[in-house]
């Protein structure tokens, strides 16, 4: 089992990392250089990637090459945990009969397979090695690497810090990472060289992270399943940075602001177990982060969304046109916002913050005897208990819907919001055939509940553009848009009715477990 904190860094970084203090104070000898050349295999077709395997076969330096076999692993805040198997072989090309393993020797070792192997990519680098010895006895390597990424005439640049437990503590690397981040723009690294590769090689971009549902066991703890949720969730945030910095696709913000609610939804539903001020910091930053990227998202929404149908209706409209430049402009500027935001140190040291405050269990020493025995207890009743209290909530403020307004149908959404990320959450502890049709209705309301709440974000940005920018044309358009919504949020609340009858006949699918 492989361990390793990865982290990116810019190239003009690895001179004052190899000087900081900070790594001079544990390093045990001084730092040895060497190439790392790099063949990547699969099949024509790529099962062994479909199944979640990167086969390679490595020359160090001189050496002679090293077959390895690494299987998908977790990732949490930046700490990868992989299994991996190694074995010499006598040349660049891969064996597969080298390969013992029973979870990947029959994959692998399939005459369709092994006869078909195929170089896919290179990895050409320079590795600088330096041991390291904490304090408390941990035992780590550090590596920096620096090079390329090669596949079919394609070339993508390497830089990367990975420190690798030999012994000790994981903890013991994010609180080193931590000291590096504060002095070095250095940043968790959510994908390996070998999921580079194979989007280098496919001549696509940074893929759009969308959240998964967490693969939760019965036999876990509540504390267990926390850490296993908020990780898969800042691994979202991270895993869409990359493509939100470049801003060729909307979609990456909008995962990113996803991984932020579902991350801070995640925090609300456990603090029975685990009281709000023990996770007050974290909050805190989320909430930050949130803030600094919520602008940018509404203008994409506006901009990409609900002024495109707008305009087909109105094609010749002086004002609408005036409106769609002053609208570009502001997203523009909330773009760039994001976009800074996330390049600063402030949003390095959440990242690896969070995965700090997850590998520690910091929360634990502030844990009374009560909410000790909580987090320690078995997840699914306390799954069972969350899911019925959030869709009891829910059932109780929706009664009235019919009655409600603008500002109380945005408190229903929020509860159901809150109540659907719960039931994903926890969607693994229960048969799939009783969550689905649950989870399909509860999100149908939401979607028509988006849709009304839509439109009272359109009119605050509507204000917003005429507070910025008073100009006559801009406000015949403003006008325009303003009526279309109207009227589309009041047919929207037409079908909220039959969204909520469906919903509510739903039986909850955790009584029967």
């Amino acid at each position: 089992m492989e361990i390793e904190l990865k982290c990116r860094l810019p190239p003009s970084a690895v001179a004052p990392l190899l000087r900081h203090p900070a790594l001079a104070a544990v390093a045990r000898g001084r730092p040895r250089g060497q190439r790392l050349y790099s063949v990547y295999y699969d099949t024509p077709d790529l099962a062994l990637s479909r199944h979640k395997l990167a086969l390679r076969v490595r020359r160090e330096g001189r050496r002679g090459w090293t077959q390895t076999v690494k299987a998908e692993g977790r990732v949490a805040g930046g700490l990868h945990q992989r299994s991996e198997w190694e074995a010499p072989v006598a040349g660049e090309l891969p064996d597969p009969t080298k390969v013992d393993a029973p979870q990947v020797k029959e994959l692998l070792q399939a005459p369709q397979v092994r006869r078909r192997l195929t170089p896919v990519f290179v990895t050409d680098f320079r590795r600088q090695r330096v041991d390291l010895e904490f304090p408390d006895g941990t035992r780590a390597e550090l590596a920096v690497d620096r090079g390329t990424i090669r596949a079919h005439g394609r070339t993508e640049a390497v830089t990367e810090l990975e420190v690798e437990l030999i012994e000790g503590s994981a903890r013991t690397l994010f609180a080193f990472a931590l000291e590096l981040a504060r002095a070095l723009p250095i940043e968790v690294e959510v994908f390996s060289k070998a999921e580079r590769g194979y989007r280098l090689a496919a001549g696509e971009g940074p893929p759009v992270v969308k959240a998964r549902h967490p693969s939760l066991e019965p036999a876990m703890s509540v504390e267990e399943a926390f850490c296993h949720i908020v990780a898969g969730c800042v691994a979202q945030l991270q895993g869409n940075v990359e493509g939100m910095r470049r801003g060729e696709d909307v979609e990456h913000l909008h995962q990113m602001r996803v991984a932020l609610r579902r991350a801070r939804s995640a925090l609300a539903t456990f603090s029975k177990a685990l009281p709000k001020p023990l996770t007050a910091p974290v909050r805190q930053a989320l909430k930050w982060l949130t803030g600094e990227l919520a602008p940018a998202r509404d203008w994409d929404v506006f901009v990409t969304e609900t002024l495109p149908p707008i305009l087909a209706a109105f094609p010749d409209h002086a004002g609408l046109t005036a409106l769609r430049d002053a609208a570009q402009r502001l997203r523009g500027e909330a773009r760039i916002r994001a976009q800074e935001a996330t390049l600063g140190q402030r949003y390095r040291g959440l990242v690896l913050g969070v995965g700090a405050w997850l590998e520690a269990r910091s929360w634990r020493e502030g844990l009374d005897g009560s909410s000790r025995r909580r987090m320690a207890a078995p997840v699914v009743p306390f799954a069972q208990a969350v899911l019925a209290r959030r869709h009891r909530q829910l059932l109780q403020r929706g009664r009235h819907h019919v009655r409600l307004g603008a500002a109380e149908l945005h408190r229903l959404r929020i509860l159901g919001k809150k109540l659907r990320y719960a039931c994903e959450f926890f969607a693994s502890l229960f048969p799939a055939r009783a969550t689905r049709p649950y989870l399909a209705a509860l999100q149908a309301l939401q979607d028509v509940l988006g849709a009304i709440n839509d439109a009272a974000t359109t009119e605050r940005l509507m204000n917003e553009i005429a507070a910025r920018v008073p100009d006559a044309l801009v406000a015949e358009g403003i006008g325009v848009v303003s009526d279309w919504s109207a009227r589309l949020a009041a047919q929207r609340r037409t079908e909220l009715d039959d969204a909520w009858k469906r919903f509510a006949k739903r039986e909850p699918f955790w009584d029967g477990r």
